[in-house]
């Protein structure tokens, strides 16, 4: 059963002026899909007439109406982020890369907030979806630029050892919301990589962490992906954007605040790579759930 045969009583202020705004999304739409806004002309005039980026999106991308109108919407976003990532593994251009990423975005987008407006998928499926979303574009941009160090004999062959990405914040607990940016950081275990000898290490990190960044947020002519915000690394007014795990460690342990632990307690890790498989690494756990979680209680009376 498709997401439009069974929506809630919802209607445009102003029917008039939403059948003028939805007249582009309709006439984008293929013949044969011709009535799917007529038959439910209530609903996507409230939502043309609310949000103007969900009708731009709805005229810009009309398969997803069509899609949607014959599948549910969960599979629909499925096979999105499964066709996103096989069709990145093939790219070695970054701008077809940034392209394929937001067209994706895009399109998860809309099906996500009309399944949301329909009342199809409550809180949880919502903001799951959009982690998932979140969680693709970071592998897959990784794993692009890794691949273009290959090519551009940087990487001896391709390989993440000892590279940990971590998700933080609403990326890390799974509670994206439309608007959320993305919190990640990003260590590494010095001599892992396969690097070529001429290379700086610490520079080779901070320069894939920078354009992963503006892989992801850098508008273009599509949009973005999400917004990135890299500064719940350690002493992040003083430290490069990716730092070796042992320097991460040391600062936790020495002069890092409980907040600063705290915030590990929602990470995860969205590439396939554990700390486990990172040399240095075996102290972080005691580190987040030893000493953050025992000074939970005082946290919580400052923020009081």
């Amino acid at each position: 059963m498709g997401l439009f045969e069974t929506l809630p009583a919802h209607r445009p202020l102003d029917a008039a002026q939403a059948e003028i705004l939805l007249a582009d999304c309709r006439d984008a739409l293929p013949p044969e899909k011709a009535t799917l806004m007529e038959e439910a002309d209530r609903f996507f005039g409230w939502v043309a007439e609310g949000s103007p980026f969900l009708r731009r999106l709805m005229r810009l991308y009309p398969d997803v109406l069509v899609a949607l109108s014959e599948a549910q919407v969960e599979d629909y976003v499925a096979a999105r982020l499964d066709a996103c990532e096989t069709e990145m593994a093939g790219l070695d251009d970054k701008d077809t890369a940034m392209a394929c990423l937001r067209h994706c975005r895009n399109r998860c987008a809309l099906a996500i907030a009309l399944a949301d407006l329909a009342d199809a998928w409550d809180v949880e499926q919502v903001t799951d979806a959009l982690t998932r979303l979140a969680d693709m574009a970071v592998r897959t941009g990784v794993d692009f630029l890794l691949r273009q160090a290959v090519t551009e004999k940087k990487l001896a062959h391709f390989a993440r050892d000892g590279l940990v990405v971590l998700a933080l914040g609403k990326h890390g607990g799974q509670e994206l919301n439309y608007s959320s940016d993305i919190d990640f950081v990003v260590y590494f275990t010095g001599g892992a990589l396969p690097l070529a000898p001429q290379l700086d290490e610490g520079k080779f990190y901070i320069t894939l962490v920078r354009e992963l960044t503006a892989l992801l947020q850098n508008p273009t002519a599509e949009g973005f992906v999400f917004r990135v915000d890299l500064r719940l690394r350690p002493d992040p007014g003083a430290t490069p954007v990716a730092i070796p795990v042992h320097a991460a460690l040391s600062y936790y342990e020495s002069m890092g605040q409980n907040w600063e632990r705290a915030v590990y307690i929602k990470a995860r890790a969205p590439l396939p790579v554990t700390l486990r498989r990172v040399r240095g690494s075996s102290p972080i756990c005691s580190l987040i759930y030893g000493g953050a979680i025992s000074t939970l209680p005082p946290l919580k009376t400052c923020i009081r």
